[in-house]
């Protein structure tokens, strides 16, 4: 603690600790946390409030050439590096519900946008993807996230999909690519599943950004930003700000990185200028 934060100590944090450190005052720490939170960069789930455009055009800069979608969904992140940046964009989305929203994209961007319906995880087989079938937005390979009540509620549905690896994608159909700009992956809980079967592609092509989601989920499954910036050495991690105002650098050691509320974060490449 330096000595600006011991006088900060002793003029502010003890009185409000006196003030909000009692049960009469739980409410109230809610409320305050709840907002705290939204303006360090959780809990901002809309895309237009969570910093992710912003982002896009941010790193559009970079002249983005191969980017990979990874939870695709109905295509609403794809679109947006479709629309600021001239890459081409490799979206994968099991449910074919979501697929066929993915088709109508490609039809707009034809010769850039190359969708694969699998999902993408460790090793490659089939599994059980557990969904709703009136809204898709939590689907997920992992069972444990349905212990979570708003994601249980909606999760009724299951249906046997291909399983593939990044890494085994793109050796049997893209052998000659030299470089990836960006892998996005919002595959709600199963991040670090896909990290894994994508090592030799992160190893040898070295994507500049890598980016996650990251939420309650990864709690139910047992993994940390810690753990998985393990498997991301030669990254800086930065958590993308409320409306994209900036990147803010994040120590992974740290427990208040760790925290497990919505948010999404970006490994960049240490030789990466962003």
């Amino acid at each position: 603690m330096n000595k600006f934060q011991e006088k900060l100590e002793t003029l502010v944090a003890s009185p409000l600790v006196f003030a909000l450190g009692r049960p009469s005052a739980a409410k109230l720490n809610s409320v305050l946390i709840h907002f705290i939170l939204r303006g360090s960069g959780y809990k901002n789930s809309n895309m237009a409030r969570n910093g992710e455009q912003k982002f896009i055009r941010r790193i559009a800069k970079q002249k983005l050439e191969i980017c990979i979608d990874v939870g695709a969904n109905s295509g609403s992140y794809s679109r947006n590096l479709l629309m600021y940046s001239s890459a081409h964009v490799f979206a994968f989305e099991p449910l074919p519900s979501e697929f066929d929203e993915l088709k109508k994209l490609q039809n707009q961007f034809p010769d850039r946008l190359t969708i694969v319906n699998e999902a993408l995880g460790s090793s490659a087989g089939d599994a059980q993807i557990h969904f709703g079938s009136r809204n898709t937005e939590f689907a997920s390979l992992s069972k444990s996230i349905n212990e979570i009540e708003y994601v249980g509620a909606v999760n009724k549905e299951t249906l046997t999909v291909h399983v593939n690896t990044l890494d085994n994608y793109f050796k049997t159909n893209i052998p000659n690519f030299s470089e990836i700009d960006l892998i996005k992956i919002d595959t709600e809980g199963y991040e670090y599943d896909v990290l894994l079967g994508a090592q030799d592609t992160i190893t040898y092509l070295r994507p500049k950004f890598i980016q996650i989601e990251y939420n309650w989920h990864h709690l139910f499954e047992g993994h940390t930003l810690f753990s998985i910036g393990a498997l991301l050495p030669g990254y800086a991690l930065f958590q993308i700000l409320p409306y994209g105002t900036s990147l803010l650098k994040r120590d992974l050691r740290k427990p208040e990185t760790n925290i497990y509320h919505y948010s999404n974060f970006v490994f960049i490449r240490k030789d990466i200028s962003c």
